[in-house]
């Protein structure tokens, strides 16, 4: 499954494409975020990769591939899933941008945040997945970011899959 732009320009290698981008402009910050949504007989995962700027007051370049699994039927497990893909897309885009040496001069952490559609409140149904994800992530060395804040997966996953 590859990513593409909006517009439907499919990106043959992602991790060449961040690589680019931050060589191209060194203030970029990369996040990572998912979102589902339940079909009739299947769920339906977007997996998105936020370019920004903290020199740029508003917008942001997003890339995102989207795909169909079998229903996942519990919820516990569906969100599990999207904690899932967001770490695995992470490491993977992490591991690239060591290679061209990129340093982030913002944080101790490591070079791609994550955001987790994940509510800190406990009286919705993701705060269950949350208690979990947060420290495993964290745990792993990511700046993990959560509801309210977390535009990659609350904005930009959550447009792709409604």
């Amino acid at each position: 499954m590859k990513f593409v732009k909006f517009g439907g320009d499919i990106i043959e290698n992602v991790n060449e494409y961040v690589q680019s981008a931050v060589l191209a402009d060194p203030t970029l910050i990369i996040s990572v975020g998912c979102d589902s949504k339940q079909l009739r007989h299947k769920t339906l995962y977007a997996v998105t990769i936020v370019f920004h700027s903290p020199l740029y007051k508003k917008g942001a370049h997003c890339i995102f591939k989207r795909f169909k699994v079998n229903k996942i039927k519990d919820n516990f497990n569906r969100l599990w899933k999207e904690c899932e893909y967001v770490a695995e897309t992470a490491e993977q885009l992490h591991d690239a941008l060591n290679l061209i040496d990129y340093k982030r001069t913002d944080s101790n952490f490591k070079l791609v945040d994550v955001h987790l559609d994940l509510n800190p409140k406990k009286k919705y149904l993701s705060n269950s997945v949350y208690d979990a994800a947060m420290p495993w992530l964290k745990g792993m060395g990511y700046n993990t970011i959560a509801k309210p804040n977390a535009f990659a997966a609350s904005s930009a996953s959550d447009l792709l899959v409604n």
